[in-house]
């Protein structure tokens, strides 16, 4: 881009107006009035002649943008011959402003000058390009068509080589009388061109320069002595929010140092990379920290959480854009681009913070609001989308001093409260430590109680819903549960199932209604087994409360007295059970010795009968008494082995009884041939026998055992069913016997009768095995099968273990008899 028709600054009018609608939202009635005053002179066009005559011109400060003509060279090879041709048209009639401004371009510009002395005297005059971001100023001077001077200056050559030593570009031309005097300029950078051109008065010249140097001073002065005050908060707080404000202000200040042109005067004069992307790369990094205090002194995670991701994104771009600039400079354009767009995000940012009555978004809205609007003001300056002036130009520096000002006093007030805080904290503190004092003479108390209360009892507390809030380690050893897994369950965790339903509900109803309970529980231990407690549960009622708030619960492991208490229950119930056999095997034995002998009596007068019947002469007569005696023998066959039976249960001629021990499976195999007659098609028996096996017992008392134990399965199957039958090897480990209550375990023969009929009930379990107690009808059962079962196992040093169940899938009955393994 050369130059700017009306028509198109026309259209930068519209754009320019419409973005400084927007400014003037952010910014106070005053400087909006005065910037677009700055935009309005921009279209105040006046028309110059090229040729300028200084003899007639009684100005200090001249504006040269009208009357230069322009050139632009896009391959940047060409020379001062070159375009001093004829074919080469130079570009005229240019509208008068502070500058030419090109914004980003890849050309080179070629700037004619003509300037004329019609008066008697020399002249002298100083042209200036004030814009210190110009790679390469090439000055020719030409005096009659023949070359006076040339100098090639610019940030991309040494310092030494400007004419004028400053961080501008300026070119001291004494005018001799009746002169006519041409001025080439070829100007290129990577960096936006802007060439404010101006020829003043030396005097005029030198007291600007005072004057621009007085703003600069008075903006790093500002700067230092802000940073310098806050380095010194810093250090005193050791806060990490004043440290990262301190490296702000360094690279705010650093950036403007770079883009007017300080750094490549006074700091890195022999380093033009940095001139050239300073103003960026530092700015970038500023911008990134800024955005990083802004973002913790909002508590942005916290508070705004959709907004923090987006300035995190934000923060990483601008740290990116740095690392960038260190490789390439193309990017510098959409670099101010996205400093814009930052700034404008950030705004919205604070301005929700500002609704939602945050006390720190209100400076940082004062403060940053000015440094946004100078950014923006600089893209579009940049864009030559308005006009160069004193306020474009140093619209971000202005705008930076002034935020850092209020971030300042935003510090400032940071560290009142933190002092105050730490005041308060101070006399908060003193009356800590009497409060701290009596609380360790608490602590040391409750220690010494809670001690001894976790090594005498069990401690647990809980909710009004029954959750644990609190146990002791003793709680936590007796029930085998961690704390972890024991607070925030319930006591339905221990829960046993050895009390009944109405158990539980009386206990919440009376310490529901504040009434401490006293009674012994069995609770489940972790792995499964049951453990016995004392146990008080006491309601903790408020004063005037009706209900309790939580429950305390003290526990006392009583488990080895129930166990000592069952043993002694068992071996009382065993012994009564012997005492009972005792008694009845007396009573049998002599009921059945006199019995017998009556029995004896009655078979001989009934020989006795029979014999004196061969003589009778009526045979009708003689066939009645024959067939009345042959009842007679089969009553008292029937006696006889009622007598065998009782005789047998009473074991008087146990030492006397000869053991024939045969094979078992051969056993089982003549009991089952017996007994299937006696069963209907409904029964099916089924048989797992290791026929390597044999039990060590008379052959008839196991036959009679298998017939009973087969028998009973038969009665609890109304329906039919399986009846299964199993011989094997097997090891155990602590069982209880259910008839002698003898703890076992070791290696056995298990003989196995098992049956899915309806089941034994618990309460009726403890009495199967007591001479003549049956569930059977009236004239079905005499209640010694099972007794004599139990005496012939015990009698060969066996036991038997009983597992039944009345419900669900696995109902029916299982006889184990173990027998010892030898």
């Amino acid at each position: 881009m050369a130059n700017l028709t009306l028509y198109q600054l026309a259209l930068t009018r519209v754009a320019s107006l419409s973005i400084t609608n927007t400014i003037i939202f952010f910014m106070n009635r005053h400087v909006a009035c005065l910037i677009i005053l700055v935009l309005l002179t921009k279209f105040s066009l006046v028309k110059a002649s090229e040729t300028i005559d200084v003899a007639k011109v009684d100005q200090a400060m001249i504006l040269l943008t009208s009357h230069v003509a322009i050139f632009e060279d896009a391959s940047q090879i060409l020379t001062l011959a070159d375009v001093q041709k004829e074919s080469v048209q130079f570009k005229k009639d240019l509208p008068q402003s502070e500058s030419i401004n090109l914004s980003y371009t890849k050309s080179a510009y070629w700037l004619r000058l003509s300037l004329e002395n019609s008066g008697d005297r020399s002249i002298e005059k100083m042209l200036e390009i004030k814009h210190p971001l110009l790679a390469n100023v090439d000055f020719y001077w030409q005096i009659k068509n023949e070359n006076h001077q040339t100098i090639h200056t610019g940030y991309a050559r040494p310092l030494e080589n400007r004419a004028y030593k400053s961080r501008i570009f300026a070119f001291p031309m004494p005018l001799s009388a009746h002169s006519q005097n041409v001025i080439y300029l070829r100007i290129a950078t990577h960096n936006a061109m802007v060439i404010p051109m101006h020829l003043w008065e030396p005097i005029a010249f030198y007291q600007n320069e005072k004057s621009d140097f007085a703003f600069q001073s008075a903006y790093l002065g500002l700067v230092i002595a802000m940073g310098v005050f806050c380095l010194a908060l810093s250090l005193l707080l050791k806060e990490f929010d004043f440290f990262l404000y301190v490296s702000m202000i360094v690279f705010v200040a650093l950036s403007v140092i770079a883009y007017r042109g300080i750094g490549a005067e006074f700091i890195w004069p022999g380093i033009p990379w940095l001139t050239q992307s300073g103003s960026l790369w530092f700015g970038s990094i500023s911008l990134a920290v800024e955005l990083l205090f802004i973002r913790r002194m909002l508590n942005a995670s916290a508070l705004m959480p959709k907004f923090d991701v987006i300035l995190k994104y934000l923060i990483g771009l601008n740290l990116l854009i740095a690392l960038i600039l260190l490789w390439t400079f193309s990017i510098a354009k959409y670099v101010v681009i996205s400093f814009a767009m930052s700034s404008a995000f950030v705004l919205v940012v604070l301005l929700a913070g500002v609704f939602n009555k945050q006390r720190n978004a209100y400076f940082l809205l004062a403060g940053f609001s000015l440094l946004a609007i100078g950014i923006i003001i600089n893209l579009l300056h940049v864009f030559a989308l308005i006009p160069t002036s004193f306020y474009t130009i140093n619209a971000t520096q202005i705008g930076s001093g002034v935020e850092l000002l209020v971030f300042t006093l935003l510090l400032s007030d940071r560290y009142q409260v933190i002092l105050f805080e730490k005041q308060r904290s101070e006399l908060e503190l003193a009356a800590e430590k009497i409060a701290r004092h009596e609380i360790e003479l608490l602590k040391q108390t409750y220690f010494e109680h809670h001690y001894a209360l976790d090594k005498a009892a069990i401690f647990v507390e809980t909710d009004t819903i029954g959750v644990i809030t609190f146990v002791n380690e003793h709680f936590c050893r007796i029930s085998g549960y961690s704390q972890a897994e024991l607070i925030g369950s319930t006591h339905s965790l221990l829960k046993s199932d050895i009390h009944p339903p109405e158990f539980y509900d009386k206990l919440w109803k009376t310490i529901g209604s504040g009434i401490i309970w006293c009674d012994e529980i069995c609770n489940k231990h972790k792995n499964g087994t049951l453990y016995w407690v004392s146990e008080v549960i006491v309601p903790i009622v408020d004063e005037g409360a009706i209900y309790p708030k939580k429950y305390i619960t003290i526990l006392f492991d009583i488990t080895d007295r129930k166990v000592a208490e069952q043993r002694q229950f068992e071996l009382t119930r065993q012994m009564n059970h012997m005492q009972k056999i005792e008694s009845l095997s007396r009573l049998t034995s002599g009921i059945a010795h006199d019995f017998n002998n009556m029995l004896a009596a009655i078979v001989i007068y009934n020989e006795l009968n029979r014999f004196f019947t061969n003589d009778c002469p009526d045979e009708k007569l003689k066939e009645k008494l024959l067939f009345n005696a042959q009842q007679v023998d089969i009553v008292s066959e029937r006696g006889k082995n009622l007598i065998k039976k009782m005789m047998m249960y009473s074991r008087q001629n146990l030492m006397n009884k000869q053991v024939d021990v045969r094979p078992t499976v051969d056993v089982i195999d003549e009991v089952l041939a017996m007994i299937r007659p006696a069963i209907t098609s409904m029964f099916q028996i089924n048989t797992d026998i290791d026929s390597e096996l044999t039990i060590q017992i008379d052959s008839t008392d196991l036959y009679q055992a298998i017939t009973n134990l087969i028998i009973n399965a038969r009665d609890a199957m109304k329906q039919g069913g399986d009846i299964a039958i199993s011989l094997k090897q097997v090891i155990k480990h602590e069982l209880t016997c259910h008839s002698c209550a003898q703890t076992i375990e070791g290696e056995f023969i298990e003989l196995c009768v098992a049956d899915k009929g309806s089941g034994i009930e618990q309460k009726v379990m403890a009495n199967i095995f007591d001479p003549f107690f049956t569930t059977k009808p009236v004239g079905e059962g005499t209640g010694l099968g099972l007794s004599t079962v139990s005496k012939m196992v015990h009698d060969c040093d066996g036991h038997i273990i009983v597992d039944s169940n009345t419900t669900g899938i696995s109902r029916g009955t299982t006889f184990r008899l173990l027998f010892p393994f030898s």
